[in-house]
């Protein structure tokens, strides 16, 4: 789980990872929401190692959204956001580098920011956050799913400042 077969070691899929191993964080300070498509038992054999918290999709749709994030947030002192616009449906959001179906929805989507937003750490102790990756070189040639992915990241990002300001 250190490294990609293809990518190697450092690539778009390595940041938990490069943040969990520096000297300030450790997995059992990190989770995941939102995960599909490489939910083998290897997977998570690992996390329970590492003491990675992971909330697949799936338990996105059994607990709903706001529910997960909040419990994915529980107990921290403090919040940084990355979000991958890759855990987004492919249908509302093409042109990732990872496209997987059954993603967030539009509306799930801008909940995560809405939610984190008004985590109790407050936004004095939010004050990083990230949105990645699009690849425009995978993007539908129908002027409108690119107007499409393009709103909902501009969204995004926009609820994602307002949270951290």
């Amino acid at each position: 789980m250190t490294e990609s077969p293809i990518f190697g070691e450092h690539y778009h899929g390595s940041s938990t990872r490069q943040i969990a191993e520096s000297a300030w964080r450790g997995y059992e300070t990190i989770s995941q929401v939102g995960i599909r498509g490489y939910e083998g038992p290897e997977f998570f054999e690992f996390t329970d190692d590492v003491g990675l918290t992971v909330f697949t999709k799936r338990n996105v749709a059994e607990r709903g959204i706001v529910d997960t994030i909040e419990a994915a947030a529980a107990d921290s002192d403090a919040v940084y956001l990355t979000f991958d616009i890759d855990s987004v449906d492919p249908s509302v959001a093409p042109g990732t580098g990872t496209p997987e179906p059954v993603g967030l929805s539009a509306h799930e989507a801008l909940q995560v920011m809405e939610v984190a937003g008004t985590h109790p750490t407050g936004r004095r102790r939010r004050s990083h956050g990230d949105v990645a990756p699009v690849r425009p070189d995978r993007v539908d040639t129908d002027p409108r799913s690119q107007h499409t992915r393009d709103t909902l990241g501009a969204e995004v990002r926009r609820k994602m400042t307002a949270a951290v300001e």
